[in-house]
């Protein structure tokens, strides 16, 4: 009786954690290697199943020599047959009927389970067999001119597999790595809907034709794992012609990584997701700063509000500040957040942009912009709301880390503003597509419009225009022509971001009406071109404080140390002529 408790127990527990694997961890790691979830279930029923035999073979061979060893090797048969539908129930019945009732019906039922999912397990890895068969198959026989590789299955990967639909000139396939059984079946749909191939090897480990164009997107939640993985797709295909690599990135180390590794002909861009999403939406709503500002004579007051220093609010609060350096227009800036730490983070990081703010910088002792830090202030609060009166602002941006907190808060700040006679555009982040398309025609019971924006959301940020063939960027490369290398615009991201702050700005000083902007550097008066040089050396003065770096008299960009970081009338004559647009 020990030995049928015995079996029962171990085999139970086996199927207990097998099943665990699959639902719950998904993928399980042994020496160093990623095994399928679905292999790891396999492996636990066939040992469930063997344990399961051991006490009726054991019975069968009470008497006979080398009980043990028979009792092992026909178990294993047994088992071996019930993934093939070739064992009858009938020895179960047999040797179980002089078992204690209640144990005998456990035991049996344990038995049942196993007869029953052992096919279907056999059953599913022959369909996982042919399906590997298809899939491997698109890859070397359809006729496709270009592949697009995604590291992983998720959402984002998704929306921009989507976008690509209708609008390619070429043949393309779309393949998805790293989906295993145990990945949502909905989501594999959608794969084949679009008529993608999904793979079970991580990106670094297929093989691909040489002879078709590759982009490549690592877009995995982890920087350090699209990195790892960027390296090594770069060290592939470093001598083949027509690769691309977009690696989605945010932290600093991701950037020195990637300007460090030998990329060879693959054409690396970093994709910083926040700031590309500020970037755009400057590009594209940013006149809108400017349409409501508050008339103050012979000036317009901009008076901005970022609520919350979250990825989001930290990119628009650096942006705000040369994005709002326009003739014509004086700029204000207040940043609140619960963190006490935030101050200090704006000190460390960028540390003129409040010294400068405040006159005590003698490099720059007039300032084109006040900036004012609320660290610590509890939202809602009292002192919250009363420095929210005062400012009376004409642009809120809010970034409170969860969309419902910040939904709410524009719904809140819209009605008190209300009340108060004012209206300043509320903008904020929303991640559902779907939803976005409702929110912003949201209204009152009243049928009062709520005016609130969104940004953000997967299926506008992740998509071909953003991502592969972005306005925005564009325009930054053109200026980046100008003076410097295609290659240096992509490879380094100081180029990149700077060359693309200078065409949005040149955008927004054209839909501002600054003297002479709509017009080439060759047609504009001197006046006009003295406008447009200052106006120029301002904003760039902004945008290089916002990115750390400091006056000092000799230059270092090691150290974020300028030295033209200086008003307009204490530059060169030649550096004074060097911005003509």
């Amino acid at each position: 009786m020990f030995l049928w408790i015995f079996s029962f127990t171990v085999s139970l527990l086996l199927l207990i954690i097998g099943a665990a694997g699959f639902f719950l961890s998904g993928r399980v790691i042994r020496a160093g290697k990623k095994i399928n979830a679905f292999y790891w279930l396999a492996i636990a029923v066939f040992l469930s199943a063997v344990v399961m035999f051991l006490p009726i073979y054991g019975d069968i061979f009470l008497e006979e020599p080398l009980r043990g060893l028979k009792t092992f090797i026909l178990s294993i048969h047994n088992t071996v047959r019930l993934f093939v539908v070739d064992s009858d129930f009938d020895i179960i019945l047999d040797h179980t009927g002089m078992l204690p009732v209640a144990f005998c019906t456990a035991y049996r039922v344990l038995c049942a389970v196993l007869f029953l999912g052992c096919p279907l397990l056999t059953f599913s890895l022959v369909l996982t067999f042919f399906q590997r068969v298809l899939s491997h198959w698109a890859l070397r026989f359809r006729k496709v001119d270009r592949y697009y590789i995604f590291s992983e299955l998720n959402e984002e990967a998704l929306a921009l597999a989507k976008s690509l639909e209708g609008k390619q000139n070429e043949r393309y396939l779309s393949i998805f790595c790293e989906v295993g059984e145990e990945t949502d079946y909905e989501i594999k749909n959608r794969v084949k809907e679009l008529g993608g191939v999904c793979l079970e090897e991580d990106i670094t480990s297929i093989k691909l034709r040489r002879d078709v164009k590759k982009s490549y997107f690592f877009i995995a939640a982890e920087d350090d794992k699209n990195l790892d993985q960027a390296i090594a797709v770069c060290e592939q295909e470093k001598t083949h012609q027509d690769v691309d690599a977009y690696v989605f990135a945010e932290s600093a180390k991701s950037e020195l990584v990637l300007n460090a590794v030998d990329k060879g002909n693959v054409r690396v861009r970093r994709i910083a997701v926040p700031r590309a999403l500020i970037y755009r939406a400057l590009y594209e709503q940013g006149s809108d700063l400017f349409a409501g500002a508050r008339d103050e004579g012979d000036k317009k007051r901009i008076s901005a509000v970022v609520v919350g220093l979250g990825a989001y609010g930290w990119e628009m609060a650096k942006a705000l500040v040369w994005a709002c350096q326009m003739y014509g227009y004086e700029f204000e800036l207040h940043c609140f957040d619960e963190d006490v730490r935030q101050e200090h983070r704006f000190n460390v990081e960028c540390p003129e942009l409040i010294s400068c703010s405040k006159g005590e910088n003698p490099a720059d002792p007039i300032s084109k912009y006040d900036l004012h830090i609320y660290a610590g202030e509890k939202n809602y609060s009292a002192a919250w709301f009363a420095h929210m009166e005062k400012i009376a602002p004409t642009f809120i941006f809010i970034d409170q880390g969860k969309e419902g907190d910040n939904l709410q808060m524009a719904i809140d700040l819209r009605t008190y503003f209300a009340g108060k006679g004012l209206s300043p555009k509320i903008q904020t982040i929303a991640e559902n597509s779907d939803e976005i398309a409702l929110l912003g025609k949201a209204k009152n019971f009243k049928g009062q419009e709520y005016n609130i924006s969104f940004i953000g959301d997967t299926k506008s940020c992740y998509s071909m225009e953003v991502i592969l063939n972005s306005e925005v960027e564009q325009a930054g490369l053109i200026r980046h022509l100008a003076w410097g290398k295609e290659e240096e615009f992509w490879n380094y991201s100081y180029n990149y971001t700077s060359s693309i702050a200078s065409a949005i700005h040149k955008k927004l000083r054209i839909a501002c009406g600054v003297p002479g902007a709509d017009k080439a550097p060759a047609d504009r008066t001197e006046e006009e071109k003295d406008i447009i040089r200052r106006q120029e050396h301002d904003r760039w003065n902004a945008f290089m404080r916002t990115e750390g770096y400091s006056y000092a008299p000799v230059r270092n960009d090691l150290a974020k140390k300028h030295t033209l970081l200086v008003p307009f009338d204490d530059l060169p004559p030649k550096e004074q002529k060097k911005d003509d647009d």
